[in-house]
């Protein structure tokens, strides 16, 4: 069931029309089954697998805070039994493949679907119970309580991860008081979130899709637009995701974290990192960077810090060689910018920015092809293939496109603390009207709505 779907429409307003009725003590009885139902959509035969992590972080929390002795042999057990889902269903295949490609092997290729949101739920869950293991928060002690943060369902299927610290007390309570502000600011997010999606990122698809597949019928010029407007359509298409997510949640009373704050005007890919799947990055930040020592080490330590991290986040987001190469074209442009002094080159801010625009936008490149030989041969072709400036794409489209990534890039320059432009809250009541009016003409007669999947829901 997705967002953008009648379906979803139907199935939200049912469950907030009972959640405002429904007493406060009452409200979790109703959003479990309807998180579990939201899952069930996607592969009913996976709502076991949701319950049993969930459970399982739920008594290994319980105990863990109760042993003194084999805590941390304990701990380290749970967490491997925590992932063994992921690793099975992910990475189990790529495993065998790389076994039988490196030691002539031959083990035996299973088809295996991947259950849509294990990454965001596994970590979310690994993150909670280190923080109890920490002592930096007390295991939840309702399990229902537990079972809602795991599944609820406006985060379930690709964030943010949420930390336990933060999420948990709000669905311990689940105090809903009608606020005009907050409602109209929950709406206003949402709509964002399905300008970026529908109208920009379902829109590039269309139009690149089919250079991707065939890369070899493209010249340069051609391959690298359609680069650049990849690295749109994933940001507007998870931060579209992200923003409905969070507006969803605020009408129920919940605050979930901010994921992206307009990364493509970041100066650095340290920058870029601090303003890109904010959730993911700080995770791996206070779960394994620090950890390790973070930056309170020796230069050689350092930098096999932040290899790690981003092998590690390049693997998370999928089971192939060029998620692992996205992640090192990362490490080495963050461990530049960390120990490269670009205030001493008295670089403009133009420059910084569109130098770390082209550094991520070219790294996409391995993240959108299928394999490693694609994506060389991409990058080849953007190097070598002059023999025509002609776009042999739809141009019109291209315009198009164009100009709603200025107006998304315009308008999110000056946004407020709910993540939508400032603007949309104008004290001219003209002014703001006509916003919303133009917003709304703008998805129906521009939006591609055909109820295309998120890109993050495969991850």
């Amino acid at each position: 069931m997705l967002y953008n779907s009648k379906e979803f429409a139907i199935f939200f307003f049912v469950v907030f029309l009972g959640y405002i009725i429904l007493r406060r003590e009452y409200r979790k009885f109703l959003l479990i089954p309807a998180s579990y139902y939201f899952y069930a959509h996607f592969d009913v035969f996976l709502l076991l697998l949701l319950f049993i992590v969930s459970s399982i972080c739920y008594l290994s929390s319980i105990i863990l805070n109760k042993l003194q002795k084999l805590k941390n042999t304990f701990f380290v057990i749970s967490l491997f039994i925590i992932f063994c889902p992921l690793l099975y269903y992910k990475y189990l295949n790529f495993i065998l493949e790389n076994c039988n490609s490196a030691l002539s092997t031959n083990f035996s290729i299973k088809e295996i679907i991947l259950p849509v949101g294990i990454s965001f739920f596994t970590f979310q869950a690994v993150g909670y119970l280190i923080d109890v293991y920490r002592k930096k928060i007390d295991p939840a002690q309702n399990l229902f309580d537990f079972l809602l943060f795991i599944s609820f369902f406006p985060q379930l299927v690709a964030g943010p991860i949420e930390r336990a610290s933060h999420l948990l007390p709000q669905l311990k309570k689940l105090e809903f008081k009608f606020e005009y502000s907050d409602f109209t600011s929950a709406l206003k997010l949402i709509a964002w979130g399905f300008f970026k999606k529908i109208v920009i990122a379902d829109r590039i698809g269309k139009l690149i899709d089919p250079i991707y597949n065939q890369p070899e019928a493209f010249n340069s010029i051609s391959l690298l637009i359609a680069t650049i407007l990849f690295g749109y359509q994933i940001y507007c298409d998870f931060s579209g995701y992200s923003d409905i997510a969070k507006g969803l949640a605020k009408l129920f009373g919940i605050d979930l974290m901010t994921n992206f704050k307009q990364p493509y005007l970041s100066k650095s890919m340290i920058d870029f990192w601090k303003n890109w799947h904010i959730s993911l990055s700080t995770w791996f930040k206070d779960y394994l960077f620090l950890p390790l020592g973070g930056s309170k080490v020796d230069n050689i330590l350092l930098i096999r810090n932040v290899f790690l991290v981003f092998i590690i986040s390049g693997i998370w987001h999928g089971a192939n060689w060029t998620f692992v190469i996205w992640g090192l074209v990362h490490a080495i442009f963050y461990i530049l910018a960390k120990f490269v002094n670009i205030n001493f080159l008295k670089l403009p801010n133009f420059i910084k920015i569109v130098s770390t625009f082209f550094i991520a936008n070219l790294a996409w490149v391995f993240f959108r092809s299928d394999t490693v030989e694609i994506s060389l041969k991409i990058l080849h072709r953007i190097a070598t293939s002059f023999e025509s400036f002609n776009l042999n794409f739809d141009t019109n489209s291209a315009l198009v496109i164009t100009g709603m990534i200025i107006i998304l890039e315009t308008l999110s320059y000056n946004s407020n603390s709910y993540g939508y432009p400032s603007v949309l809250d104008s004290k001219n009541i003209i002014i703001r009207w006509t916003l919303y009016f133009s917003l709304i003409m703008t998805i129906f007669f521009l939006g591609e709505f055909n109820e295309s999947s998120f890109i993050y829901f495969k991850f």
